[in-house]
């Protein structure tokens, strides 16, 4: 056999960030900080026979200088890896993430609305071919998820484990194209601590048709499914869920695409085979804490993006719209809709150049309450040496909307430096 193109290339950085703020908390009465984070950065990917993944992300610790809030640890890490126990036939994976998300996600993202969320599930995968373009597939997952207060608290605040397994059929229609169907059977406990020890128990069935094609000229992947839900013996219903992404090369230069999702308890893009992000307090999917004890929704989502690469320059941008409506219970329905826009440019051999800019209004069932968003970035990075470089940003964030919370302002300057090393793809030698 000939050697793999690589097999594992490996890069790493730490650095301190040094930035000031008018606003740390984002309130309309104003308190600023002196916010100081030392991190470190990795990203591991490996390719041979016998392991394929990719492991990245960074953990940051911070510290306010006049302590307007609590220090805290800042994580934002995911990886998946895949052992082949016995190549084409039988592999092991193990999935994870730990990161930083918003405990309220109409809340601004403040010290005080944050979340440390951990994630793990790990199980087999077996694949068979039935024929020269058929194979059947199996698969079983066990899983644990977390979330925990983001001033590192040692307890969680709530938690699920869950067990899956999946039956699947996988046709190849072509060197670009694959179709297939999938039936998954889920078991789910949910603990929340902060509602005094409520627990929750969750039997769910899945079923989905899959088509996916990927070739030079643009990506297209469209998902039906249904899905089948009870709690405690509580008979839920079934629930249907429609994912559709298409991208095409528009120039040599351009590529564009939408994003469609219609599902019930989905989130973004999320297929049913992810854990229920209402029911469930689904860590790594966002507004976890929030939703696990609101009761299941409808979401519905469209985004449009546009994306030109040229020369030194790349520019990214997009539209979207988004909708959740909730079946029963006290949760308001919510609809928000934004627009987000990125340039980027090298302007010497070491010096890189990026702005950037959102804007976002959420909507309440209740009234005229909501919210808007609005933020701007630039920021200048330069190569001090091979290893060194040097960054300067700029940023200003506004809110405003229906209540006083929504309400604020900030302006900030960020200064940080940072060391990269890493390994120039290994080579292996031999047959």
């Amino acid at each position: 056999m000939s050697p793999p193109t690589f097999a594992y290339e490996f890069a790493g950085s730490f650095g301190l960030e040094t930035e000031f703020s008018d606003n740390i908390n984002l309130t309309k009465d104003k308190q600023s900080d002196l916010v100081t984070e030392l991190f470190i950065g990795f990203s591991y990917q490996d390719r041979s026979p016998t392991i394929e993944g990719l492991v990245a992300g960074r953990l940051g610790y911070r510290t306010f200088l006049h302590g307007n809030a609590a220090d805290e640890l800042r994580p934002n890490i995911r990886g998946n890896l895949l052992f082949h126990l016995r190549p084409e036939r039988f592999s092991w994976a193990l999935d994870g993430a730990w990161e930083q998300l918003r405990t309220e996600p109409l809340g601004p993202e403040a010290p005080g609305n944050l979340e440390n969320q951990f994630v793990l599930s790990t199980g087999p995968d077996v694949r068979l071919p039935l024929t020269a373009t058929t194979s059947f597939t199996a698969g079983a997952r066990a899983g644990y998820a977390a979330t925990y207060a983001s001033d590192s608290s040692a307890n969680a605040d709530n938690s699920n484990t869950s067990y899956r397994a999946t039956l699947g059929l996988v046709e190849e229609l072509g060197a670009t194209e694959t179709a297939a169907a999938y039936l998954t059977s889920r078991a789910v406990r949910y603990d929340d601590d902060d509602l005094g020890g409520a627990s929750a128990d969750f039997n769910v069935i899945d079923m989905s048709l899959a088509y996916d094609s990927r070739t030079p000229l643009g990506d297209t992947t469209i998902e039906i499914g249904a899905s089948y839900l009870d709690q405690q013996g509580s008979d839920r219903g079934a629930v249907f869920l429609l994912r559709a992404d298409a991208s095409r090369r528009l120039t040599p230069l351009t590529r564009g695409g939408v994003r469609l999702n219609f599902g019930y308890n989905d989130q973004s893009n999320a297929t049913l085979t992810a854990p229920l992000s209402a029911e469930l307090g689904a860590v790594g999917l966002g507004n976890s804490a929030e939703s696990a004890s609101t009761g299941p929704f409808y979401q519905r989502r469209a985004e449009a993006f546009l994306e030109r690469v040229g020369g030194q320059s790349r520019l990214v941008g997009s539209l979207y719209a988004n909708s959740q409506d909730y079946v029963a219970g006290s949760t308001e329905d919510q609809l928000y809709y934004g627009a987000s826009i990125a340039w980027s440019r090298r302007l010497s051999r070491v010096t890189d150049f990026l702005v950037s800019g959102t804007a976002e209004r959420r909507d309440l069932s209740s009234g005229d309450e909501y919210s808007q968003n609005y933020a701007a970035t630039a920021q200048l990075t330069r190569r001090l040496s091979r290893n060194v470089f040097a960054n300067v940003r700029l940023r200003h964030q506004r809110g405003t909307g229906s209540t006083e919370t929504s309400e604020y302002d900030e302006s900030a300057v960020l200064f940080g430096i940072r060391y990269e090393f890493g390994t120039s793809p290994f080579q292996p030698t031999g047959s």
